[in-house]
């Protein structure tokens, strides 16, 4: 309730400047409290660094122990490098030694072996010599001279024998003289090593005595650093102390003072908020009083309407005791009736539960002229009759929507018997309310007659008709137009139908849906991409929700494809420098009547979401239709995903939200 005239104003004023003190107050103690904390956490630090001093100090004794420890260990290296390479040496000696042996042991015996082979085959060829001069003896005349000539030939060759024979005896010689100069190499090399054995002792002994004096003189410059540092810390330390231990003392001073005034402050506010509470009762009383005043006159208010309402109905129900048998009259009266019903609804006067005769009477009334105006009646216009009067909300529904619905279904049950088993099945569904009835049943019959027809379309004809357009296009669009052909060419359609396939029958439209969603191409991989990319989960998750929904295959015009690859083109193209688009800042797809655009705009936003990443405003002008199209797409949009901000691999579904205006929120609430 308002403040009452003269002391509400001073004391909401005096309220507002308490409650302003007490806040400076309470932000001068959390700033004290805040100071307290900062000089223990100064203390604390003063006991880290102390800490850390004598840690380092440590530290650095034990770097100093680890330091002899090395030098100790390197020294040991050092012999045992030294004893290794006199190892080595020798061993590389020795080696020398018996491989010079062995090549001379070589040497000699192959001499012998070739001294005693050509001894042999000399030996042979004597015999054989001997045995044809015995042969030989009777024609000894005839071939005395070519046996002079061979004699000839038998001492040239000896004379090359013994001439071989001596470079054996000189090569032997050569050998000899090989081992005495591997021995003399041998006595020499010894004398080296020893050199250079007493030359490295030497020189471990003096570098042994530089490292000792090195680690002398570190160890005196390290221990006179650490007791200066040990004394720069003490002093700090006592300083920072004195300091601490003053600001303690003030804090102490200043904290008695805040308590003090805390205490008075305290006492003024409890006598202040108790004034305000027996004025705030007063006036609540005042408050309630004059509610329950306005209430009471409300209800009155109500009820006489709804005894109106109730006199109004009882009225037309008297006029229609008698159903009306001229088809005129019979219309008017229906129309009374509807508008008795909605009238009842806006009163809240619930006719289901008070009065059930007048139900039944609404609905003979409306059964009777659909009987009479429609021709070809049937159970599904007594389906739609009995769920619009039993309806708790029929919203903007009226009577000439129930008008258009009953003759959206007035057909011949023989000629019509799946439209009309679809349409039933939707009356039927709980869920389908009676705002949305006539747009539902014209969407049905608009898939019904594009699935009748959806064989015949050719994807060929499509290309060309987007090609005819071409002439009258800039040039950036005719190449996204190409592009699009590309990614969506002749012989790649979506499903390819057969004729024996019928798209009524359950398991052929099972058939056809595992192929939408993977193409025959890509399960036998002859072919590794998708030129549909994400827009081919799209149609899927929007096939199955409309086959959930209508029990009908719904599938995506040619039109309706290529459409949304050119925008994705377009939306891909925007982004890279350089690129022939980068200038277009928009771009604008006229669709007709009928062709799809809702679809079209549902799957383009998708995309948006999903794909790029982005957030997606789809605008409508006509508020009915924006909330026939969100209710209709939201089932699919809730079937994709995107990533959260948090980032490793954390998945969200979309959020979508529909936004209409003012009125339209308080007229449906």
């Amino acid at each position: 309730p308002p403040p009452g005239p003269g002391g509400g104003g001073e004391m909401a004023e005096e309220k507002e400047e308490t409650g302003k003190r007490m806040a400076a107050l309470s932000a001068e103690c959390q700033r004290l409290e805040e100071d307290k904390l900062e000089v223990g956490k100064r203390l604390q630090m003063a006991k880290e660094e102390f800490d850390a001093v004598q840690r380092e100090k440590a530290e650095m004794q034990k770097q100093a122990e680890q330091f002899k420890e090395e030098c100790a260990k390197k020294e040991r290296e050092a012999k045992k490098t030294m004893e290794r390479i006199r190892a080595e040496a020798d061993a590389q000696v020795s080696k020398e030694h018996a491989l010079a042996e062995e090549r001379l042991r070589q040497a000699r015996q192959q001499a012998d072996e070739q001294f005693k082979a050509e001894c042999k085959r000399l030996a042979e060829e004597q015999e054989a010599m001997t045995a044809n001069f015995a042969k030989l003896r009777s024609q000894m005349q005839k071939e005395r001279t070519q046996l002079e000539q061979q004699s000839k030939s038998l001492a040239r060759e000896c004379s090359l024998k013994q001439d071989e024979n001596e470079a054996l005896k000189k090569r032997t010689q050569e050998f000899l003289a090989e081992r005495n100069r591997l021995a003399e190499e041998k006595v020499t090399m010894i004398r080296e090593m020893e050199r250079f054995r007493i030359e490295s002792k030497r020189k471990m002994q003096a570098e042994e005595l530089e490292m000792k004096q090195r680690t002398a003189a570190l160890r005196t410059d390290f221990e006179r650093k650490l007791a200066d540092e040990q004394t720069q810390m003490k002093t700090k330390f006592e300083k920072k102390a004195a300091e601490f231990e003053g600001e303690r003392k003030r804090l102490a001073e200043e904290k008695s003072e805040m308590v003090r005034q805390m205490d008075a402050f305290r006492t003024e506010c409890e006598r202040k908020i108790t004034a305000e509470e027996r004025e705030m009762q007063r006036r609540t009383s005042e408050f309630r009083a004059e509610y329950e005043r306005k209430a009471a006159e409300e209800k009155v208010a109500a009820e006489r309407r709804l005894e109106e309402a109730r006199r109004h109905t009882e009225d037309i129900l008297k006029e229609v005791e008698t159903v009306p048998t001229s088809l005129p009259t019979l219309t008017q009266q229906s129309q009374r009736l509807f508008r008795a019903l909605k009238e009842a609804q806006l009163t809240k006067m619930d006719l289901r539960r008070n009065d059930p005769k007048a139900m039944d009477k609404f609905c003979e009334v409306l059964l009777a002229w659909q009987s009479r105006a429609m021709a070809h009646s049937n159970v599904v216009h007594e389906r739609i009759i009995r769920k619009v009067v039993n309806s708790p909300n029929l919203g903007p529904f009226d009577f000439t929507d129930l008008d258009i619905c009953l003759r959206l279904v007035d057909r011949r049950e023989s000629d019509s018997r799946v439209f009309l088993s679809r349409v039933l099945a939707l009356v039927d569904n709980e869920r389908t309310e009676v705002k949305d009835l006539r747009a539902l049943l014209s969407h049905v019959e608009t898939m019904l007659f594009f699935l009748k027809y959806a064989k015949s379309e050719d994807l060929s004809l499509t290309h060309a008709e987007f090609r005819k357009q071409c002439p009258s296009l800039d040039q950036a669009i005719i190449r996204l137009l190409q592009a699009a052909e590309k990614d969506y060419p002749p012989g790649g359609e979506l499903v390819r139908f057969t004729e024996e396939r019928d798209l009524f029958n359950g398991t052929d439209v099972r058939t056809v849906l595992e192929e939408l969603r993977t193409p025959k191409a890509l399960r036998t991989r002859t072919s590794q991409t998708d030129g549909l990319g994400i827009f081919r989960e799209i149609f899927f998750q929007w096939a199955l929700a409309m086959q959930s929904k209508f029990n009908l295959l719904v599938l995506p015009h040619h039109t309706q494809v290529v459409c949304l690859l050119v925008f994705r083109r377009f939306l891909e193209a925007v982004s890279e420098k350089g690129s022939s688009v980068a200038n277009i800042r928009a771009l604008i797809a006229q669709v007709g009547t009928g062709e799809g655009k809702s679809m079209i705009v549902a799957a383009l936003a998708i995309y948006v979401v999903v794909a790029l990443g982005k957030k997606a405003h789809v605008v409508v002008d006509d508020e009915t239709l924006l909330e026939r199209d969100f209710t209709t797409f939201k089932a699919l949009f809730d079937t994709f995903q995107v990533g959260t901000k948090g980032g490793k691999g954390g998945k969200r579904s979309i959020k979508a939200v529909l936004c209409v205006s003012e009125e339209r929120l308080s007229a449906a609430g």
